[in-house]
């Protein structure tokens, strides 16, 4: 089987992990950003299309998403089937919502089979494209991170790199630092929370720069407060989260969190605005692990949300659901399924 797989962001290593594994089970797997020519009857296995709409240049855009579908157009000349793996709905920062409406509505007529990780994307993605309703559909988990941080991490060499001492509360909200994630909404709320031995970590890479200077004024001055505005490296995160008291994900808008699933592999609990598949997970995981909130984040909401993340007696959470293996076997079984389909 012959698979062109979109490239992922850098910053995430999803992507570039379920490549390497389709690999191992023999998917000859070939990789792009915005341009290819395929193969005859080849798979065409498509993880953001609306990833193309959050440049701020309108002409980079417009090449890319031309050159997107003009390939999707090659493809289907070619007999190839062109399966979505719906991460997101719409693109997170909307910059273009006309031109994205457009293009989606030209990729819906493309698409041949679609991903969907968790009933509640499956619902919302009908909701919003409704020509995507007669297609054949799954439902497949996003992987958990064991497979690419299979060890857990030192509490502190954790704490050494936040420099926080050994009886703080970390409060940790992790990943690319951009507007839709609210880590405003939890500094608010954490400021309201008066307890000396609180910490707040902010750390990943910023993409937004003009949000992520926002939050560095709110916070100035603020020795309870400690940031790490850079790419966090692959052996420092087992550490980071082996630090962390709860990870807080105060999202305005999402569908999947690959960073609460990270946190969830670690063992570390999750505080998070019940939004997209969050209720989905929970379901799977248990309340023990994931307590979600209503409404916006509060300085009470967070503070019972910390009492409720030192309680010690919890097991390790079950991610077997979403192991890569048992993820990638089933991701193959769709592309050989959909492949079989008369379209």
């Amino acid at each position: 089987m012959v698979v062109y797989a979109q490239e992922g962001h850098s910053i995430n290593p999803v992507f570039h992990c379920l490549h390497t594994a389709l690999i191992k089970r023999g998917v000859s797997l070939r990789r792009f950003d915005f341009w290819f020519i395929p193969r005859k009857d080849a798979v065409i296995y498509v993880h953001a299309p609306e990833a193309y709409f959050g440049s701020p240049s309108t002409l980079r855009m417009l090449v890319k998403t031309t050159c997107f579908i003009l390939s999707l157009l090659t493809a289907k000349l070619l007999r190839c089937r062109v399966i979505w793996s719906v991460n997101n709905v719409q693109s997170h920062e909307g910059r273009y919502p006309r031109a994205e409406r457009i293009v989606m509505a030209i990729f819906g007529h493309f698409v041949d089979g679609i991903i969907h990780m968790s009933q509640t994307s499956l619902i919302e993605c009908k909701q919003k494209y409704s020509y995507f309703n007669d297609i054949p559909t799954v439902i497949i988990p996003h992987i958990n991170f064991s497979s690419i941080y299979p060890l857990r991490g030192n509490c502190k060499r954790g704490r050494s790199l936040i420099s926080v001492g050994e009886n703080d509360i970390v409060i940790l909200a992790f990943g690319a630092i951009r507007r839709y994630k609210g880590i405003d909404r939890l500094i608010n709320a954490f400021k309201e929370v008066q307890d000396s031995r609180l910490r707040m970590v902010i750390a990943g890479l910023p993409v937004d720069q003009t949000y992520t200077k926002e939050l560095c004024a709110s916070v100035q001055g603020d020795t309870r407060v400690r940031l790490l505005l850079r790419e966090i490296a692959n052996d420092e995160v087992p550490d980071l989260f082996a630090a962390t008291t709860l990870m807080c994900s105060t999202f305005t808008a999402i569908l999947n969190s690959g960073s609460v699933m990270l946190a969830l592999t670690f063992g570390c609990p999750v505080l998070a605005a019940r939004l997209g598949s969050f209720q989905d997970l929970q379901e799977q995981i248990g309340p023990e692990w994931l307590r979600l909130y209503d409404g916006q984040l509060s300085g009470d909401i967070l503070a019972e949300g910390i009492r409720w993340a030192k309680v010690s007696d919890r097991d390790s959470p079950s991610l077997s659901f979403a192991d890569l293996g048992k993820v990638t076997a089933e991701i193959v079984q769709f592309f050989r399924y959909v492949q079989s389909v008369d379209v």
